[in-house]
């Protein structure tokens, strides 16, 4: 099986960083900055291997530190807990996708 080239895209990730943290809602401030947090469970990443950057969520940079530290499974899995929209908002964005993907395959 032929290995993908990862994406990397700064101009992406520089609006990633102006987007509202997914967790939160909190937009970067002067306290606190929003990253782009790259997501490895299942994406082609790995220790030491960084999934291409069309897998990011924005994510503030103490939630961004509270996934690396919890594992990326565990925090996702209490933070859709905590908050089943973040669920939704995924679900809806897949789906949206999905079908974007087959009008444009026509």
């Amino acid at each position: 099986m032929l290995k993908e080239k990862a994406i990397r895209d700064r101009k992406f990730l520089d609006w990633v960083r102006d987007q509202p943290c997914l967790v939160t809602g909190v937009y970067s401030n002067d306290y606190e900055t929003v990253d782009p947090a790259h997501f490895r469970w299942n994406s082609g990443g790995g220790t030491g291997l960084k999934p291409p950057d069309s897998m990011v969520n924005p994510l503030v940079h103490s939630e961004h530190m509270k996934q690396g530290e919890m594992g990326e499974q565990e925090y996702w899995l209490e933070a859709v807990n905590k908050n089943p929209q973040i669920l939704n908002e995924f679900i809806k964005d897949a789906l949206k996708w999905r079908y974007f993907q087959w009008k444009r395959s026509k």
